[in-house]
């Protein structure tokens, strides 16, 4: 890339060198697998569609199978008062703001003051979460975990993506994809926290916007228990329904060990549409080891 291509940001490609060396994206070159379970017409549909049309389907949080999974704790740091002038003239208002001590519940019952409290900053943070909420891709560093291929690739009968990224500013799994953090206490956002993003929208400082969702995203989306951390998970956020990559990222697939001779007939047909070579490579279970193996320097072409 030179100075003369029109494509080419100066600032945009410091940001993601810089991003990468620190380790909050992902390095050219490095290898990133996505297990799919290959259990119906739907996943063959989003297989052609990644091998044909180098994007990568993308799903919302609500179907993940931890419930503690991007669902952080929403502490009050401020008052009542404190929230209601902050929230003042902010589409995220609501009509509650503004009852007094005599409003009443569903029962026809007075809401107390910490009631109240309670329900305004519940309002506030579901809101604030819906709205800010991404769409995830999940990979991983580890290609030979029996736990990965059997929780996440239909018990050793699926396959796994390998991609390998270039480093370019352009590809989503240079820019977006950045790693899982694993900790013994669920994150906690404060409400202040959300005030102070709320408030930088639509100012002339994109930068502080850009660190406060940030943070956010890190603490809301990028952080798990550590039950899971064997899964060594790096994650694309996006807020669009898919996230595309370069065509030569995706260097090649590996089917499972149990992945069955008519899906490998299947597979075969698929990858024969594209236009550039893709190589398949058959996991196996090791002999003597609780482990898999993938036999790198014999591969199946097609």
């Amino acid at each position: 890339m030179t100075h003369h291509d029109s494509n080419f940001d100066p600032v945009k490609e410091l940001a993601v060198l810089s991003a990468t060396r620190t380790g909050a994206f992902s390095e050219p070159n490095t290898s990133l697998f996505r297990y799919v379970g290959m259990r119906d017409a739907r996943a063959w549909e989003f297989l052609e569609y990644t091998v044909l049309q180098h994007k990568i389907p993308l799903t919302t949080s609500v179907s993940f199978n931890d419930p503690f999974d991007s669902n952080p704790v929403v502490v009050s740091d401020i008052s009542f008062e404190e929230i209601g002038k902050a929230l003042d003239g902010l589409p995220f208002n609501s009509p509650i703001l503004s009852m007094s001590g005599k409003v009443v519940d569903e029962a026809g019952q007075p809401i107390s003051n910490a009631d109240l409290e309670k329900r305004v900053v519940d309002l506030l943070s579901e809101s604030f979460v819906r709205m800010n909420s991404p769409r995830v891709a999940s990979f991983c560093r580890r290609i030979s975990s029996q736990l990965l291929w059997a929780h996440y690739a239909n018990s050793y009968r699926g396959l796994a993506y390998h991609f390998v990224t270039s480093g370019s500013p352009e590809s989503s799994l240079t820019t977006l994809v950045r790693p899982v953090k694993y900790e013994r206490q669920r994150p906690i956002i404060l409400v202040s926290e959300i005030l102070d993003i709320l408030h930088q929208v639509g100012k002339e400082t994109p930068g502080t916007l850009y660190q406060l969702r940030a943070s956010f995203e890190r603490k809301a989306y990028l952080t798990k228990s550590i039950e899971w951390a064997y899964e060594e998970e790096e994650r694309l956020l996006l807020k669009d329904s898919e996230a595309r990559f370069e065509p030569h990222e995706l260097a090649a697939i590996i089917v499972g060990p149990h992945f069955s001779d008519d899906h490998f007939a299947r597979l075969k047909a698929i990858i024969a549409k594209r236009s550039r070579r893709l190589r398949i490579y058959r996991a196996r279970l090791a002999d003597s080891d609780y482990a898999i193996e993938i036999d790198w320097a014999n591969p199946f072409s097609a």
